[in-house]
């Protein structure tokens, strides 16, 4: 099924196995590859990022990651399907470096602990890092302050019905 998804999207997919940190998916879109192939990336696991993430940007990573872990045992295996972890970091690329959107999703739990999610990369819209985000149904809910190291509530901003007309106009032509 994610294979089918991952053919309908620019976006880079894979299912990670938490337990095991092993990619069990990764879609053939080369632009989350590196220069290496879907099998490549698959065969590395959590190893790939190791040598992909210049190597300032891990520790931060990490923290993410932990806190990410306890932000999620907070709740159910139902609830914590409703939540998704955007982060953004480099990775390498060729000479350079390029800024990607990182989210994951988890799927299928073990005892209510994580077991696989599934993860999308694209390319960061920012020009700059960017503070992680949990999203529910693509809307922001939390930041991670990685100086206080806690999760802040981000209450979501209502759009005034002009607002909504704006952001009509584009997809629709203006009439």
């Amino acid at each position: 099924m994610v294979k089918a998804f991952a053919c309908n999207t620019t976006q880079s997919m894979y299912i990670i196995d938490y337990y095991r940190q092993e990619f069990i998916y990764v879609s053939e879109i080369p632009f989350f590859l590196c220069g290496y192939s879907a099998e490549k990336v698959k065969e590395l696991g959590y190893r790939f990022y190791v040598g992909q993430i210049p190597p300032e940007e891990i520790p931060a990573l990490r923290e993410i990651v932990k806190s990410g872990r306890l932000f999620y045992s907070r709740f159910s295996s139902q609830e914590k399907k409703r939540y998704t972890l955007s982060s953004y970091f480099h990775l390498k690329k060729g000479g350079g470096k390029i800024l990607i959107n990182h989210k994951f999703t988890p799927f299928t739990f073990k005892e209510e602990k994580i077991w696989l999610g599934v993860c999308s990369v694209s390319m960061s819209t920012h020009d700059h890092l960017k503070n992680p985000e949990i999203l529910v149904n693509g809307h922001v809910e939390w930041r991670f302050c990685l100086e206080s190291l806690k999760w802040k509530r981000h209450p979501m901003k209502e759009l005034t019905d002009k607002e909504k007309d704006i952001l009509y106009f584009p997809p629709r032509g203006i009439r």
